[in-house]
């Protein structure tokens, strides 16, 4: 069962960080959570004269408490009662691991500016980075739909490495909302894919151990039952991954886009891609990143002014 007691929302005045402070202030108050918002400044660094950070928590205190009853009404963050922390002389990725690791965060909440080509590469996506390195699971929250009735979750399976920690976060959250389940995969080869450059491009032939379709909604129907999922609608899509879930997203309405990720580094990363933050980036919904493989935690020192109430 998904534990979801400590939730860290990443904050900056931007319209995507308000969107997340949004859906992370919907989660806690569903589920019960204490909600840690996390201050997203780069360019901050504390006066010396400030140094004993009075001054720090009542600037830092008044801007959130006005954005957040802005956004979710008068009063709003009285009721909510957040832990405030302020970052200070480290990247926003660096500063929101630590912070996660710091407080035991559960899931980590951030929007995303959604840069493509030439802009992200140029300006990074703190988003992305965040992704790659988290131990826990990161909500990239949208504005357009939240989980219910009428918008399913989309859980992405693969039936090549077949984890089940994502498919588990996926049920659990469905719950929390009263939304249903459904699974999809992507067989990995069509039989037109070239590989290859000039002369030396060749066409693949269909892998021998490639399930058919057939095959394929079964394999997902005993990954459903192997975590307690019955009746869950699957999607079996032949092509490619990212453009695939994007559009089964669409088709069905999503209220939230469920995918696993093992954090790929390097070579790795540029010859395989990321289909998390590829989905991250196109989907019309919310997209729930689950990290399959046990990461690091980032060390818990320094770099961070917890504006705690007394």
């Amino acid at each position: 069962m998904l534990s979801l007691r400590t939730l860290l929302c990443a904050f900056d005045d931007s319209v995507p960080s308000a969107q997340a402070l949004v859906a992370a202030a919907d989660l806690a108050e569903r589920v019960h959570a204490t909600l840690h918002i996390v201050q997203v400044d780069p360019l901050f660094h504390a006066p010396k004269s400030h140094a004993d950070g009075t001054d720090l928590k009542a600037l830092y205190r008044s801007r959130i408490q006005v954005a957040v009853d802005r956004l979710l009404g008068e009063g709003a963050f009285d009721v909510l009662a957040p832990v405030l922390h302020v970052l200070q002389s480290e990247t926003p990725a660096d500063g929101i691991l630590r912070c996660a690791a710091e407080v035991g965060a559960d899931l980590v909440v951030l929007g995303t500016h959604r840069r493509r080509g030439l802009e992200r590469l140029l300006a990074g996506s703190v988003a992305a980075e965040v992704l790659r390195r988290s131990s826990v699971p990161v909500l990239v929250a949208s504005a357009s739909t939240v989980p219910g009735p009428e918008a399913p979750v989309v859980a992405a399976v693969d039936l090549e490495d077949p984890s089940l920690r994502a498919l588990e976060v996926a049920r659990d959250v469905a719950a929390v909302f009263g939304a249903s389940l459904q699974l999809a995969t992507v067989r990995a080869v069509t039989p037109d894919t070239l590989v290859g450059t000039g002369p030396h491009r060749k066409r693949l032939a269909p892998s021998p151990e490639k399930v058919s379709r057939e095959a394929a909604h079964a394999a997902l129907g005993t990954v459903a039952e192997a975590v307690s999922v019955v009746g869950a609608e699957t999607h079996v899509l032949p092509g490619v991954p990212v453009p695939d879930l994007v559009h089964l997203a669409e088709r069905t309405r999503a209220g939230l886009l469920v995918v696993g990720t093992h954090g790929r580094h390097g070579w790795d990363r540029l010859r395989l891609g990321s289909v998390a933050e590829g989905v991250v980036t196109e989907a019309p919904c919310s997209v729930l990143v689950v990290p399959l493989a046990a990461r690091p935690a980032a060390a818990a020192s320094g770099g961070i002014v917890a504006l705690h109430e007394d």
